[in-house]
């Protein structure tokens, strides 16, 4: 009896020793994972709550929940929406709709953010437009 306990006794220790030795650290996890109370986890999508940038695939955590960014992994899960500035997905705009700022073909369906120059000789609004035209 007292044998087979000191046995017992043995092989908890030693499970507790694994269990110690393969706790994580912040940075230990790898590609993909976090770290949380010495647990490797899967980094989170976006939408998911989070409570800090390293805990999702963006690597961006805003008012909770996992943001897109334009981080690898930051996309947006629906190729028709793009990542907005304030890390909401959005919908992709139609040509003619304003797209804020030339650099943004990404908000556009067509891929073209752009200005024209117009008859008084002024800048247009950045409009998407249908590439070539």
């Amino acid at each position: 009896m007292k044998s087979t306990l000191f046995v017992s006794m043995i092989s908890l220790l030693s499970i507790m020793a694994l269990n110690v030795q393969a706790a994580c650290t912040a940075n230990s996890c790898g590609a993909g994972k976090y770290c949380a109370n010495g647990v490797c986890k899967n980094k989170k999508a976006y939408g998911e709550t989070c409570g800090n940038n390293n805990q999702c695939k963006s690597d961006k955590c805003m008012g909770g929940k996992c943001a897109c960014s334009s981080r690898p992994g930051g996309a947006c899960p629906n190729s028709n929406n793009f990542c907005h500035t304030n890390g909401k997905c959005k919908a992709k705009l139609a040509n003619g709709e304003n797209c804020q700022h030339q650099e943004n073909d990404s908000w556009c369906l067509s891929g073209d953010c752009s200005t024209r120059l117009q008859p008084n000789g002024q800048q247009s609004a950045p409009l998407c437009r249908a590439k070539g035209s």
